[in-house]
């Protein structure tokens, strides 16, 4: 009887130490995200990290009608903040239900094949995607925001040197093209359908649809007050005109914790050698 209440004593000890283990080791995963609407069209970007500081952009063109050109294609978001630790590394597709299509031979949509290993395997985009600090929308008055992640060169507002993966040129020139690799809405695309004119000729397809993920770095002061407003730009040069979402709303928060795996792993390891340990008294 007093193995057992001993025993009990200690389960009761490693449990609480497991609860406050897993507590302290918490972090929190902190979200803010960002929606415009203008007319038909409709974006969201989602500003993420994953509870060790990496900070995530997912952006998403998320209009309901069909994008039939250049110009109802988002191609790049301007946004304000501050961001310590800037410094993006990846652009991949979100995930398996997002794919790239092209202006097929027979004017057709058809999936975008290549031989790029990255792309194949993770969905890579980063040659096709670059990113800058200190961009103006060269509109009257022009903004210059703090920072910019652009599929295209938007009247050479982005470079060669700007773009994520350097060692990557799934189509187009080694450059942040015309439309290549934007977001169109995920309606505009059915396999083997006709492609729209205003989205044929070499320098309009391939397109997401319609989602794609930045990995931005580092950047362990990320809060609620980072990002002030966004743009989202449709079509291919600047000033946008008229194929531009503005945002300038407080964005959303929501923290979730995120249970340590290494505190997880040695508590566990711990209950089932105090187990162990029982067992083997028991049976003697």
């Amino acid at each position: 009887m007093y193995f057992g209440r001993r025993f009990s004593t200690l389960v009761v000890a490693v449990v609480a130490w497991l609860g406050t283990a897993m507590f302290t080791a918490q972090s929190h995963a902190l979200t803010i995200t960002i929606s415009g609407v203008n007319g038909n069209l409709s974006a969201k970007a989602v500003f993420t990290t994953n509870g060790s500081g990496e900070l995530f952009l997912i952006l998403t063109n998320t209009a309901t009608v069909a994008s039939d050109g250049p110009a109802t294609t988002l191609n790049a978001v301007f946004f304000d903040g501050s961001l310590t630790g800037w410094s993006p590394v990846s652009a991949k597709l979100t995930d398996s239900t997002d794919k790239a299509y092209v202006d097929g031979s027979n004017g057709k949509w058809q999936l975008f094949s290549t031989t790029d290993s990255s792309f194949n395997t993770s969905g890579n985009v980063g040659g096709e995607w670059a990113t800058g600090t200190n961009v103006s929308n060269q509109q009257a008055p022009a903004h210059a925001w703090s920072y910019g992640v652009s599929s295209s060169g938007l009247s050479n507002t982005f470079g060669p040197l700007n773009l994520i993966d350097t060692t990557q040129n799934l189509a187009g020139p080694t450059s942040p093209d015309g439309n290549q690799f934007g977001l169109v809405a995920d309606s505009t695309v059915t396999l083997g359908a006709k492609v729209p004119s205003n989205f044929t000729g070499t320098n309009n397809t391939p397109v997401v649809a319609n989602s794609v993920t930045f990995d931005l770095g580092h950047v362990p002061t990320f809060n609620i007050h980072s990002i002030t407003g966004a743009e989202f730009i449709y079509g291919t040069a600047l000033p946008p005109e008229n194929q531009i979402t503005v945002v300038t709303i407080t964005p959303s928060t929501d923290s979730v914790p995120l249970p340590s795996p290494a505190f997880a792993g040695v508590a566990l390891l711990a209950f089932c050698g105090v187990l162990r340990l029982r067992a083997s008294r028991a049976n003697t």
